[in-house]
């Protein structure tokens, strides 16, 4: 359990944290050192996408392995940062969001512009949410169609998982690239 200076403060003088002192966040009084974390992991997985992707032109881009459900390298990536939005901003911030997964999957693009331009709109956003992101935030339960009724941190972890588990979709998806259409 992650504790902060107030409660670290408050527990050498054998005081009760309060809440209050509880939802102050910890590193220099700003950010949580896990909810950096999580926006480290977030920023890990674009950058990941970007060594997959940086160097295609459409073909690649859009191209799918002959598999049943593969996608595109994409769609991979489109679908991830909605995921992270989604889950980061909606159901952990609260904000409101209008999904459409169909839409997600049916994307196709001529360079990876798009998708940069989709992380530098929501890394700041993710950056904002997980600055001001207090331990009553990430132990707090929150509402989440798939999960039923996780914890903040449930949510947050949920995001880092599932946008990596299709970051390894990207790696094979770029090997089978490279392997059927090598110069």
């Amino acid at each position: 359990m992650l504790a902060g200076v107030v409660e670290q403060e408050a527990l050498a003088r054998h005081e009760a944290p309060t809440p209050r002192t509880r939802a102050r966040p910890i590193i220099d009084d700003t950010v949580l050192p896990e909810a950096a974390m999580y926006l480290r992991l977030y920023r890990g997985t674009a950058d990941y996408f970007w060594r997959f992707l940086g160097d295609l032109e459409a073909e690649g881009l859009n191209w799918r392995p002959e598999a049943e459900a593969a996608n595109s390298l994409f769609v991979l990536a489109s679908h991830s940062f909605a995921n992270i939005e989604r889950n980061v901003l909606h159901h952990f911030a609260g904000r409101p969001y209008e999904w459409r997964r169909e839409r997600e999957f049916a994307g196709r693009g001529d360079s990876i512009e798009p998708l940069r331009k989709h992380w530098a709109r929501l890394e700041p956003e993710l950056r904002a949410v997980l600055d001001a992101a207090t331990l009553d935030d990430l132990d707090r339960e929150y509402d989440h169609p798939n999960m039923g009724r996780p914890t903040g941190r449930e949510v947050l972890v949920r995001a880092v998982t599932h946008a990596r588990e299709h970051v390894g979709h990207a790696g094979l998806t770029r090997d089978l690239w490279n392997a059927t259409h090598a110069l």
